[in-house]
């Protein structure tokens, strides 16, 4: 991989060419569909699954959606800019057919870095489709969920995700 460092942020981030971001892109598209093993049964957590070979814990499942959202923490806002930009209505659908993928939005949410662009993007998604409100009750459901996650990462991480809120308060409220 190739690397530049990010004059524009923090030194730590690092700058991916297009050829890298679009394999972040494939990445997301396949591991959201490849996660779909990590369906959490609806059992209390920490009980063992049935019928599965492998016996998996509710919370070794949840933990290894939350790494993978942890992989996109290093990556500089350009570059997880369009990684969202690009991947938030397959993300969106994902969740709508596997609820238990929220933990991969509610992580990306928890992490500072990803926080307000993950955010913004998803709010601007949620936007956009505020219309389908009221249809649905599954899709409207998950859109008041994922509306909710994004207010609440407003109290979470008020400095990084306040600014991301603002400018679309007025159009959430006169809707």
């Amino acid at each position: 991989w190739c690397l530049q460092t990010n004059s524009e942020s923090n030194s730590s981030f690092k700058s991916f060419h297009p050829k890298e971001t679009a394999t972040f892109i494939r990445l997301v598209k396949w591991a959201m569909r490849a996660l779909d093993i990590y369906s959490l049964s609806s059992n209390s957590v920490g009980q063992k699954m049935v019928g599965n070979p492998t016996v998996r814990t509710e919370d070794e499942e949840k933990e290894v959606l939350e790494n993978f959202s942890g992989v996109f923490t290093m990556l500089d806002h350009q570059t997880l800019h369009e990684l969202f930009s690009t991947t938030v209505e397959y993300l969106v659908e994902r969740i709508h057919q596997n609820p238990n993928l929220q933990i991969v939005s509610n992580s990306l949410m928890a992490y500072s870095n990803t926080s307000p662009i993950f955010g913004m993007v998803l709010l601007e998604y949620l936007l956009k489709h505020m219309s389908e409100m009221g249809g649905s009750v599954e899709r409207s459901n998950l859109y008041l969920r994922l509306f909710k996650l994004v207010f609440g990462s407003v109290s979470m991480l008020p400095q990084k995700n306040e600014h991301m809120l603002k400018p679309h308060l007025h159009q959430i409220v006169n809707r």
